[in-house]
């Protein structure tokens, strides 16, 4: 109770304070691909500096803002290197060493700070957000009473953690043997199998949070720093494992490997998972402030076992068996969290109750389908930031924005296909500064949002001439088609350079049959399916040359709302209008 409210007198606001402040600096970045990736994981992963920054509860309050200082800036560093490392290149492993080097270079007294992390790497103007982030790690640090007796372990943490993120990010290009290779090397000299190791050195940026605030403590020694290097290596092995168990299922459908898909064996897993929590627990208890630590541990387990997916077939075995392993530990914290979890889904339900799902039939015993094909016309963008007083590219980007949100809406709503015009044929006749700034912004999502729509089993298709384009555009194009293409949760289409009137003509110009069927396997995704549903924002009432061919027979929902306003409930909305109408052909 004493930790809790310390953290939100005298923590909390000082977490505030330094993430606004990373806020405002990742805005000044002039790259748009770096600004993008660095905001993105500010807005997104907020949530893993505020937990991380609960440890500076055992700060003493002289040195507890120094604290903070250092955990938020370096997690901050952390989210935004996992991101940079995401990004396709051709020496994965070359520029992730690069770039991690701040990560060891944040914690080393002294070291000579540089702008050589990005030299490997494509885009490299941050107006010196990396080298600031160092820059504020190391100066805290250098105030910590304790920081001498750290150094050691926290080096061989940061670097464990760093080769981790570098490898794993290096498999699309390298595979996994290299991978498993380094964990059974590194693991040889370790309690833990190199699975669990594996898993452990991935996120064990958190035993650097926790090293950071032992140094805090004048009393903290070498032997003691090495202690909790070793029980938060635990701590993150289970946290891993775990966060990889309960999206089992959402990564088989995806397609994609999680960490415990290094286990063959089902029982081994448990056995490996109850055994990782059953040290952590001996450990964390023997460290001092060891209440602290079981708390930091319970909350790790609780946080995952009390998730909805931690209840499927496949999960729930080995989470039972842990919770029983952490008990009595576990209990309060359980208790809380799936009061937790309960309330934020009553929140979610009272803003934006669900889509009732349509009867089979109507009074009449007329068919009424759910919408499963849905064609967007996403107008507006230009009008929502004139409105505001801000410039063109604002609403472009607010619009990219809006579209992330919505495709995660739609595939939770059960679309399978959404197709969404983001550049016509007659967009070129706009201002040049206008057509350029949503060329780069089209390369720029697609570097940026790829691989998270990739983890959650999007696949990403591109219809339009081709003609012309700009080969880096081209080049991520195809990247992005390539990695998600054994994707089947939603497929994402978007519509650049594309002209309904121009789809028709380069079809006609090769057909030689005689039936509709022989000249739709010429347009440009033959393999896609005619839309059920157009949803046009922004007030107008046409096609604009979009998707002539495939829209014969489509039900059309005209809003009032500019793109950017276009939420989950005006989604909804359109659905459940859909749903309604008695779909005739003629």
């Amino acid at each position: 109770m004493l930790a809790n409210a310390r953290y939100w007198t005298s923590v909390a606001p000082l977490v505030r304070r330094e993430l606004a402040r990373w806020e405002q600096h990742a805005h000044t970045i002039e790259d748009p691909t770096l600004r993008s990736l660095a905001q993105q994981k500010l807005t997104e992963e907020r949530f893993n500096s505020e937990v991380a920054a609960t440890l500076a509860t055992l700060a003493p309050k002289p040195h507890r803002e120094r604290v903070v200082e250092a955990i938020v800036a370096y997690e901050v560093m952390y989210d935004y290197l996992d991101a940079l490392t995401e990004q396709p290149t051709d020496d994965p492993l070359g520029n992730g060493h690069a770039l991690y080097r701040a990560f060891t270079d944040a914690i080393t007294p002294h070291a000579t700070q540089t702008s050589d992390y990005y030299k490997l790497n494509e885009q490299r103007k941050d107006n010196g957000y990396l080298l600031a982030l160092v820059s504020v790690v190391q100066q805290a640090l250098a105030q910590l009473p304790s920081a001498p007796a750290i150094f050691d372990a926290s080096q061989q943490a940061a670097a464990r953690c760093a080769e981790a993120q570098i490898r794993a990010h290096a498999v699309p290009s390298l595979g996994t043997g290299q991978l498993e290779q380094w964990a059974q090397s590194e693991a040889a000299d370790s309690a833990l199998g190199w699975r669990e190791y594996l898993a452990g050195s991935a996120s064990c940026v958190l035993s650097v949070h926790a090293l950071i605030a032992a140094a805090a403590d004048p009393l903290t020694t070498a032997e003691e720093a090495a202690g909790i290097d070793g029980t938060y290596l635990s701590i993150c092995s289970l946290s891993t494992m775990l966060d990889s168990l309960i999206d089992h299922d959402r990564d088989a459908q995806a397609g994609e490997a999680g960490y415990i898909s290094y286990y063959q064996d089902h029982d081994l897993l448990a056995r490996d998972l109850t055994r990782a929590a059953r040290r952590a627990r001996e450990h964390a208890g023997a460290l001092k402030n060891g209440a602290h630590h079981e708390m930091t541990l319970a909350g790790v387990a609780a946080y995952y076992t009390s998730a909805p997916a931690a209840q499927s077939e496949f999960a729930r075995p080995v989470t039972q068996s842990i919770r029983s392993e952490l008990k009595p530990l576990i209990t309060p914290t359980l208790a809380i969290m799936r009061a937790w979890r309960a309330a934020k889904r009553l929140r979610t339900l009272a803003a934006s109750p669900g889509v009732p799902p349509p009867s089979p039939e109507d009074a009449d015993g007329q068919s009424v389908a759910a919408a499963r094909y849905v064609a967007v016309i996403a107008d507006g963008n230009g009008r929502w930031a004139h409105a505001r007083g801000l410039p063109i590219a604002d609403g472009h980007n607010a619009g990219a924005d809006n579209l992330k949100a919505r495709i995660r809406d739609a595939a939770e709503f059960g679309i399978q296909e959404l197709t969404v015009y983001f550049f016509s044929t007659e967009n070129w006749a706009r201002p040049p500064a206008e057509v350029q700034g949503l060329i780069s912004l089209l390369e720029e999502r697609i570097a940026t949002e790829t691989p998270g729509l990739h983890r959650h089993g999007v696949r990403m298709r591109f219809i339009g001439g081709r003609d012309g384009l700009p080969p880096c555009l081209l080049e991520r194009m195809r990247w992005a088609e390539e990695l998600t293409a054994a994707n089947t949760r939603i497929v994402l289409c978007i519509a650049f350079n594309y002209g309904g009137r121009a789809e028709i003509i380069a079809a006609a110009k090769h057909f030689h049959g005689t039936t509709e069927e022989e000249f739709s396997n010429l347009l440009y995704a033959p393999d896609l399916h005619e839309p059920d549903l157009v949803i046009r924002t922004g007030g107008e009432q046409r096609l604009s040359n979009y998707l002539l061919w495939q829209t014969a027979h489509s039900e059309l929902v005209f809003r009032d709302e500019y793109w950017p306003d276009f939420t989950r409930q005006a989604l909804q909305q359109s659905l459940r209008e859909f749903s309604i109408r008695k779909r005739t052909r003629g």
